[in-house]
């Protein structure tokens, strides 16, 4: 009791008494540390879907696992319908059936499923709207206009709140019976991804001062957590409800008890601030990404390193599926990374997929980088600007200049360089 209660608020005390008494979920009996290991003991397969024209900002899968959807500065959501078929087969399948949604009018940043229903998905731009769509006749249901230029958005588990941030750092929430507002927060801070914990009731949001913000479904805040000594920009729950990981700008990825609020071990295997976190089917492993062009897979009890996968660019999004060991992950454009111009449908969804058979790795084959040459600079996305922000113009000799992860501080760039 001393440690939490240095750590957090008096109100807390009620948070975790609810946290302690919601049921556990069903899930896959997790792997041992030895298991995981025989999935990566081999280089995994590792498949692109190519059809985005830019750079990829965010990825998931359906609550089924029969969907995948992902959000590009293209203005257009592309959602890959994965049956059995293709998704036991990821290593030889063509791209499966795919459906483009293109209402939007600026880049679209950030989505999420329905978790109730597994056809509903949300929609969050920078054109300071969300939208909601229904993937049986994928058509559009709503459109909520925002207070301005959206970068995160959130689903409740119980499928009733939908929270939204902006560039700006307001905070919207969204009531899913009626389609309507009903609160807006300013924060005085950046706030950064948040997601909600399982029973619907808290939503924890990641900020520049390195806490955990604790709000309920009115935006009321009732605890802080000092999560990290600098920046948390990611977090994500795992499916059994036991714990939560987050990452920052210190490269370290923390992981939390849900029951007890507090840190149980961190990760210290990235060297660059970190800009997404998923856990696995199973709660077993921990995949995160960094400004590198790296995404690690971790064992969560052990802390141990499983595989440290090469990616064509740096990262943006990383999502596992939710029944299978099937990793999904997006990031910038490869055409822009690899100094090619005019390439078309160059935005790739990547799945990784374990080899467990040690039969030669299948894997997407992608023009080399250019030899002596340079690249060009990353946009610059300032706040209060346009999705496509400020060009700047020019080359940066010897490689792809890194960038900062998509928070939505004021006083900073978003996708600068150094």
């Amino acid at each position: 009791e001393t440690y939490r209660d240095t750590m957090l608020k008096k109100e807390s005390k009620d948070i975790v008494a609810i946290l302690r008494g919601q049921e556990k979920k069903e899930t896959n009996l997790p792997y041992t540390l030895a298991r995981c290991k025989e999935l990566y003991q081999h280089e995994p397969h590792m498949k692109s879907w190519l059809g985005h024209k830019g750079s990829v900002y965010c990825v998931k899968w359906s609550p089924t696992g029969e969907k995948l959807a992902s959000g590009s500065i293209d203005k257009t959501v592309r959602v890959y319908n994965v049956d059995g078929t293709t998704l036991h087969k990821i290593h030889t399948a063509a791209t499966p059936t795919c459906v483009q949604l293109t209402a939007h009018n600026n880049s679209v940043d950030m989505l999420c499923w329905d978790p109730t229903q597994p056809a509903c998905l949300a929609t969050a731009s920078s054109d300071r709207t969300v939208r909601m769509w229904d993937l049986r006749d994928n058509q559009l249901t709503c459109c909520v206009t925002t207070v301005g230029e959206n970068i995160n958005i959130a689903w409740s588990p119980n499928g009733r709140n939908i929270a939204v941030g902006t560039r700006s750092d307001v905070l919207t929430m969204i009531d899913t019976r009626k389609m309507k507002t009903m609160k807006i927060k300013q924060w005085s801070g950046e706030v950064n991804e948040f997601q909600w914990e399982p029973s619907s009731n808290y939503l924890f949001a990641t900020t520049g001062t390195g806490k955990l913000e604790i709000l309920n479904n009115q935006l009321e805040h009732k605890a802080s957590i000092q999560a990290h000594s600098s920046n948390v920009y990611c977090i994500d729950f795992d499916k059994n409800s036991e714990h939560f990981v987050v990452g920052s700008a210190d490269a370290l990825v923390s992981l939390w008890s849900v029951p007890e609020l507090a840190c149980v071990r961190t990760f210290g295997a990235l060297e660059k601030p970190v800009r997404t976190v998923s856990f696995s089917n199973d709660a077993t492993m921990i995949a995160a990404a960094s400004e590198e062009s790296v995404i690690y897979i971790v064992h969560k009890d052990s802390g141990e390193e499983l595989i440290k996968l090469q990616a064509p660019a740096p990262v943006n999004a990383v999502a596992w599926h939710p029944k299978e060991h099937l990793l999904a992950y997006v990031g910038d454009d490869q055409a822009m990374d690899r100094g090619l111009a005019n390439r078309e449908n160059d935005g790739a969804v990547w799945i990784v997929k374990p080899n467990t058979t040690g039969e030669p790795p299948v894997t997407t084959q992608l023009p080399p980088v250019p030899q002596g040459g340079g690249y060009p600079m990353k946009p610059v996305h300032q706040h209060n600007q346009n999705a496509y922000g400020t060009h700047m113009g020019g080359y940066h000799g010897g490689g792809v200049p890194p960038r900062p992860p998509r928070y939505a501080g004021t006083e900073q760039t978003r996708y600068a360089p150094y």
